[in-house]
């Protein structure tokens, strides 16, 4: 392969790193250790590794459909969306609970105004009898 953009080795080796990522990701399911959204999630990872192991000029067509000239970059890029795409849920968990959280605030705001509202009514109301 004398276009090609990895060495023969290299490719071989990123068959076998690709291989066992799928094969402990099927491990991980059967322990149940692995959630449902994440499995799937390590499932396109291996399968596009394996992919991009295969067909090595896959890279250079991805790499030059987002317009980048040096293919290694793309793959960093890659990889660091995929590395950010876990944490989105997790703080968008958290920006949900801040917002309940603040609901609930303005919630327990208002009541307490409301009842001392009330309560100033009925102490201006009331007079004791004696």
């Amino acid at each position: 392969m004398p276009n090609s953009l990895i060495p023969l080795r290299l490719q071989f080796f990123a068959i076998i790193i690709s291989g066992v990522l799928l094969i402990g990701v099927v491990s991980l399911i059967r322990k149940g250790k692995l959630k449902e959204g994440y499995s799937i999630l390590w499932f396109v990872i291996g399968f596009g590794f394996l992919l991009i192991a295969l067909w090595t000029d896959l890279l250079k067509l991805i790499s030059s459909l987002v317009g980048v000239d040096y293919e290694p970059a793309t793959l960093f890029a890659i990889l660091l969306i995929i590395q950010v795409f876990p944490f989105w849920g997790m703080l968008m968990a958290f920006a949900t609970g801040i917002l309940i959280a603040m609901r609930i605030w303005i919630w327990q705001f208002g009541l307490r105004l409301i009842l001392n509202v009330n309560i100033r009514r009925f102490a201006m109301r009331w007079r004791p009898c004696w």
